[in-house]
């Protein structure tokens, strides 16, 4: 039987408008934004690092490999993963010959490490105590060095029925300059690193050993550093954690002052870690919009950085996480997905509109010219409305397809809004901003010039009364016909229903092909990845599998 496919496109909240001029006027309420696409400024970093693996933490908890790949998570700092890593879980008995593979239990251990190698991320191995176990001074700092390095030999050189899996990075303890982690003094601490540090590198030299993995304190880093340089200590990475519960730019502000301590100490080469943020160890903003919005301009100020790394905490399990129990996304998970889209177009490009307040913009080409995408992210900026121009794309360039998601409170990275454009220079897009948000905005360059829309502008009234998201009862109506690009010409029936956008298809009953889709809380998802689906071309989207489903 054949589909019965329909295409609800509910009213957008805040219509887009688009143009080509010259020159426009921008109020005080309007932040300009310019692109500009001659030429890249450097590469896109990927900062997509997250604490904790994809393996469950409990049985209650969804596995996170599909996730994990979706977003970009390429690196993964083994802490607080259900004691796995724990020193006291690989070898239980303290009085135990550390040269003895009798003497460990890899076995949790490599579980995790495998979990983690599985989704393609490296690894950051994390050398101490989970959160709520032992603070205590090691008693004998060479036998801990002796077990450090034989767990290195096992994941790297095979040791006890081990493996070969060149895991670079080794972080000595964490949080020393707390009490929950480290009850000794910091000299204590400073002369079990610089034992721990020089017996790793002379049984791997390929290694690179780092700490202190410290909550952020200036006076507890200068000590270190001046430590490390006075007694020579091997030093590839100084790492550091912040929560900062305020302004997105403190934490770009903090990565620029440790690189000013790293110059100053004689440590120029010495990699900036950040292994562990977040906006907060206690605040709700963990999970809803407004903390979406704020990791968002953390990943775009930290372009502006040194930092070479950085840790999420985390991306599994609890409060903290990326996702929720059953696997879904967060609202913190979307703002990292957006950003894997800008690393799918590297090129960095001249963009302006940042400043300190919360209000970020990243702009990036793909290699081949084809794809240029702009991220916007507004934490707490107090602006009404963005025009972003974009100029200089290139001749050979034809039409260009737009397509426009946000992620705030209503919309999950949901595709708002989309059209064809013809070539024009410059190309200047406006659109109010919400309170709290994130844009992602897409331009896909069309070879030859061809049949096209020059502008489309979808305009709806809209209601505040709530209803049920796919009513059949349509407040406001319109219809836009799709300019012939899209191939099929479909019809955009446009529905009033508060500031909600959803885009569904129902399946007429009695098909014989299992639908690809499914409904959860009014809204369409990939029935196999469990993501929302995007819409794309008349159609649903898999923005995983890159095609489009079957309704």
């Amino acid at each position: 039987m054949a589909l019965a496919v329909a295409l609800v496109l509910l009213a957008l909240a805040h219509p887009v408008q688009v143009w080509s001029q010259d020159t426009y006027l921008v109020s005080d309420s309007r932040v300009k934004i310019d692109v500009d696409a001659s030429g890249n400024v450097g590469w896109i970093r990927s900062l997509q690092g997250v604490n904790g693996g994809p393996v469950p933490r409990g049985s209650d908890l969804a596995p996170l490999y599909e996730q994990y790949r979706w977003i970009g998570v390429d690196f993964v700092r083994t802490h607080d993963d259900h004691l796995a890593f724990d020193i006291s879980v690989v070898f239980p008995n303290m009085k135990a010959d550390p040269s003895n593979e009798a003497s460990y239990d890899f076995g949790s251990t490599d579980l995790e490490v495998q979990g983690i190698i599985s989704v393609g991320a490296q690894i950051l191995y994390r050398l101490g105590y989970s959160g709520g176990e032992s603070s205590e001074v090691p008693t004998d700092y060479a036998q801990f060095a002796e077990i450090c390095k034989h767990i290195v030999m096992h994941y790297n050189q095979g040791w006890a029925n081990g493996f070969q899996y060149g895991i670079r990075y080794w972080e000595i303890w964490n949080e020393p300059n707390i009490g929950d982690f480290w009850k000794g003094t910091r000299e204590q601490y400073f002369n079990l690193y610089d034992t721990v540090a020089r017996t790793l590198k002379a049984a791997d030299p390929e290694i690179k050993v780092g700490g202190p993995a410290a909550i952020l304190d200036r006076v507890f880093v200068l000590e270190f550093l001046e430590f490390c340089r006075t007694n020579k200590s091997p030093l590839d990475f100084l790492s550091w954690h912040i929560y900062p519960e305020n302004q997105p730019y403190l934490v770009a502000e903090a990565a620029l002052q440790i690189q000013d301590l790293l110059r100053r100490y004689g440590f120029e080469n010495t990699e900036n870690f950040i292994t562990e943020w977040n906006f907060s160890a206690r605040s709700a903003e963990l999970s809803n919009a407004r903390g979406a919005s704020w990791a968002s301009s953390v990943l775009v100020y930290l372009q502006d950085t040194s930092v070479s790394r950085a840790f999420w905490y985390r991306g599994n399990g609890g409060d903290y996480s990326l996702f929720l129990e059953n696997g879904d996304f967060k609202k913190s998970g979307y703002a990292f997905l957006a950003m894997k889209k800008m690393l799918e177009t590297p090129l960095r490009l001249a963009c302006s509109g940042s400043d300190k307040a919360g209000f970020a913009t990243l702009a990036g080409r793909s290699e081949n010219n084809h794809t240029l995408r702009v991220l916007i992210s507004d934490y707490d900026s107090g602006y009404g409305e963005f025009a972003l121009t974009l100029k200089n794309w290139g001749s050979s360039v034809g039409s260009v397809q737009v397509e426009i998601y946000v992620l705030n409170d209503v919309y999950d990275l949901a595709l708002i809004d989309q059209f064809q454009l013809a070539k024009a220079e410059p190309l200047t897009i406006t659109s109010q901003i919400m309170p709290s948000s994130v844009y992602l905005i897409s331009f896909e360059a069309k070879q030859g010039t061809g049949d096209t829309t020059a502008q489309q502008t979808v305009t709806a009234t809209t209601t505040t009364q709530q209803e049920p998201l796919l009513t059949t009862q349509a407040k406001a109506a319109i219809t836009t016909q799709v300019g012939p690009e899209f191939g099929i010409g479909f019809a955009f029936t446009a529905i009033g229903i508060g500031a909600v956008t959803v885009v569904g298809v129902g399946v007429a009953a009695g098909s014989r092909q299992r639908s690809e889709v499914f409904v959860h809380a009014g809204y369409y998802y990939c029935r196999k990845h469990r993501v929302p689906a995007l819409y794309a071309q008349g159609r649903l989207w898999c923005p995983v599998e890159q095609r489009h489903l079957r309704a």
